[in-house]
């Protein structure tokens, strides 16, 4: 029998606003390198010495997604839901 051939793909990770959220794909998006597929990060400009700090022989590309118009605490991340679509109308 053949050996299988398995299918490369390429995988996109995107980090929102915060740092955490970067940190924690981090290991993620290096293991799926590691197997042979083409990894972006996309990540704020301020996070690109977290994304390739990445410690391996995995290549993970950096995408830059600029930075935030406003600082953190404009979008105050405390808001439910609800309230954050009343925001997204307001700034339509």
């Amino acid at each position: 029998m053949e050996k299988e051939q398995r299918k490369v793909g390429h995988v996109l990770f995107v980090g929102a606003s915060q740092k955490s959220h970067v940190l924690h794909m981090q290991g993620l998006a290096e293991e799926i390198a590691k197997r042979g597929h083409k990894v972006t990060f996309a990540a704020l400009d301020s996070d690109f010495d977290s994304v390739t700090s990445i410690h391996s022989t995995a290549s993970v590309e950096f995408l830059s997604a600029g930075e935030p118009e406003n600082d953190a605490a404009y979008y105050g991340y405390t808001h439910d839901i609800v309230d954050l679509f009343k925001i997204g109308r307001a700034h339509v």
